[in-house]
């Protein structure tokens, strides 16, 4: 009887196994590491915070940031993680 496909030579099934066994984990790591971002930028604001609409003119705006107010601004205040 002849062999055919993998069974022709005998290591040749267990590479296959082994390299898709690498590829599973990598698919699996990688789906992990995906997952973990998503939750991270998925969380709400902490209790406290505000948002609004800002409806400047921008010739206004860009008359008023002189490069002399510009170097003397400082840095906006940003929320601190807990």
């Amino acid at each position: 009887m002849r062999r055919k496909g993998l069974m022709r030579r005998p290591g040749a099934a267990v590479a296959v196994l082994a390299v898709l066994a690498a590829v599973v984990a990598v698919v699996v790591v990688a789906a992990r590491r995906t997952a973990a971002t998503a939750t991270e930028a998925e969380q709400q604001p902490a209790p406290g915070t505000t948002a609004h609409d800002v409806r400047q003119d921008p010739e206004k705006v860009r008359d008023h940031w002189t490069p002399e107010r510009m170097r003397e601004a400082g840095n906006a205040p940003m929320p601190k993680r807990e």
